[in-house]
């Protein structure tokens, strides 16, 4: 991760580098004298890694399982949108994830103080997101479709197809980014930022877009998880990201399905919409989707102007950015040793990446 890449907040009184302490002054966590500092580091972040492998594979197997049960009662394939994000909701975030953490609370968490944020720096930091997220997903949908020759699909897209407005609220504007920030961000830079705060972010940004297990995601999963990332390590408050995160998966999913509504359809009946417009009258068809349209193009008036504030704040403030000395900072040339080449983060990125490199042509 390039310094040009990374935002932060404006240095102010609570979250300045003159008023906040170095972290080397914040508490060590102890380790006995007879052990190699980079032997303790090797084994926690395959301890991390480990405990991200138990999670995924959890989270695939009973996926399957419950996949299997869905089918087996809806033979026919009917099965209720809601139903079938509660069931993933909790396969990944009541299960899957929890058992990560039983394995990831073995690795010691650095306590460190909290800061505030004001809003308009979480704004400055909305807006940068968005031309990251739209960046992100076109690599995400060009590199699928060349990859698939075209034949791939975008589970997501598929999803929010037969979901109401309310299961989307509940399970992935609101469920899906507080267990998301909280195993992802809170966890895991915890127990690694002790080891630089670049390492803890990188590696947290890139367990989190692999954990989509699709190409589709994982670009603008992988940014977005940066942006996540450097927001908690600014702030050590959960409640910020959190907040983005919401905000961002509404705008990618909340949002479309009311717009849809709003045309007279949804995501998953388009074509049998048009067809229904076209029976119509000009002056009908326009009465029937008139306020829909007008709704679509203030939406996408808006998404421009984030993504155009996005583009120029990136660019202004591409060198404001604070980055503090770890107690335990490991050196650039040991990164790769300490970090990703130990068996549990290795195990990780060779089965996620498998997954989401299958999704391609499964999909």
């Amino acid at each position: 991760m390039t310094n040009a890449m990374m935002p932060q907040p404006t240095p102010g009184p609570q979250s300045g580098p003159e008023s906040q302490p170095a972290p080397a002054a914040q508490p060590q966590v102890p380790v006995h004298p007879a052990e190699a500092p980079l032997k303790v580091a090797r084994r926690r972040f395959s301890t991390v890694g480990m405990a991200l492998v138990i999670a995924l594979l959890f989270f695939m197997g009973l996926s399957v399982l419950a996949s299997g049960v869905l089918l087996a009662v809806f033979p026919d394939g009917n099965i209720p949108g809601w139903l079938m994000w509660a069931v993933n909701d909790l396969t990944v975030y009541g299960i899957a994830l929890p058992l990560g953490f039983l394995a990831l609370s073995r690795v010691p968490a650095l306590p460190t103080r909290r800061f505030a944020l004001g809003a308009g720096e979480w704004f400055a930091l909305f807006a940068m997101c968005m031309p990251i997220m739209y960046a992100g997903n076109l690599i995400g949908i060009v590199l699928s479709a060349l990859f698939s020759g075209g034949s791939s699909s975008n589970r997501l897209v598929d999803s929010l197809a037969v979901s109401d407005p309310w299961s989307v609220l509940v399970f992935m504007v609101i469920i899906g980014p507080i267990a998301e920030e909280w195993f992802f961000r809170k966890q895991i830079i915890d127990r690694t930022r002790i080891y630089g705060e670049k390492t803890a972010m990188l590696l947290s940004a890139l367990v989190f877009a692999l954990f989509h297990g699709n190409l589709y995601q994982f670009f603008y999963a992988f940014g977005l998880g940066l942006m996540f990332a450097y927001m908690y390590l600014r702030t050590s408050r959960l409640r910020y990201s959190v907040a983005l995160h919401m905000v961002i998966n509404a705008m990618g999913s909340l949002v479309p399905t009311l717009l849809m509504r709003l045309l007279g359809g949804s995501t998953g009946d388009v074509e049998a919409q048009l067809q229904k417009l076209s029976g119509m009258g000009e002056a009908e068809a326009m009465r029937a989707i008139g306020p829909g349209l007008a709704a679509l193009s203030a939406y996408g008036m808006l998404l421009l102007t984030l993504i155009i504030v996005g583009i120029v704040l990136l660019i202004v403030r591409r060198k404001r950015f604070e980055f503090y000395t770890a107690p335990w900072e490991l050196p650039k040339g040991l990164v790769g040793r300490a970090v990703y080449s130990t068996p549990g983060i290795v195990t990780y990125l060779v089965l996620a990446g498998a997954i989401t490199i299958a999704a391609v042509f499964l999909g």
